[in-house]
């Protein structure tokens, strides 16, 4: 059988189709979905908040904001670095008695065993509900202006959820910011 000059070449030319074929098929399977280039994850999302100009205005956000931060705290595939950097966003929200009664260091450390706890007994932050802005009490003490309000977290821990509340204190500071006095279980 002889192989002609024109069956050569659509030989060579089935094969370059057939080549071309497989490197676009390969770049569409492996591309980056457009809905994920340029979008932030939930962690980059609340971190990107600069509290020197950009503090929650109200007790109730002020509480929003650490829960956001806590739920990002105990998601599954969250970093050391990560752990750390919502660890200090979470400090500069804390009022500067609470601030002292753990050094800096020592608080990281006691989040990341905490973070590694939750991951061993594979628990997680799901949700959380705030009080109502109507539901929130304000009070003028000797030690300045505070608030308490309720956050309700919604944990999964397996595949059973339920409802860890909680009972936060808020205080004023000297730039009118609400910082988390402290917070104990409801």
């Amino acid at each position: 059988m002889k192989i002609s000059s024109g069956n050569v070449k659509k030989i060579l030319l089935l094969a370059i189709v057939a080549a071309a074929f497989v490197v676009i098929f390969y770049r569409v399977v492996n591309r980056p979905k457009q809905a994920e280039e340029g979008k932030l994850s939930q962690v980059q999302t609340v971190l990107q908040r600069n509290l020197d100009y950009n503090y929650p205005p109200s007790p109730r956000e002020a509480v929003r904001y650490y829960a956001e931060l806590s739920q990002c705290l105990y998601m599954e595939n969250i970093t050391d670095k990560d752990i750390e950097n919502i660890g200090l966003q979470m400090r500069e929200l804390f009022d500067s008695e609470l601030k002292k009664n753990q050094e800096e260091s020592q608080y990281l450390d006691n989040l990341k065993v905490d973070v590694a706890t939750f991951r061993a007994e594979k628990r997680k932050v799901i949700n959380f509900t705030i009080s109502s802005s109507t539901d929130v009490e304000y009070a003028e003490t000797g030690q300045g202006d505070l608030s308490t309000l309720y956050c309700m977290f919604t944990m999964q821990k397996g595949n059973q959820n339920y409802s860890d509340n909680e009972h936060f204190i808020l205080r004023k500071d000297e730039r009118g910011h609400w910082k988390i006095l402290g917070w104990q279980p409801a």
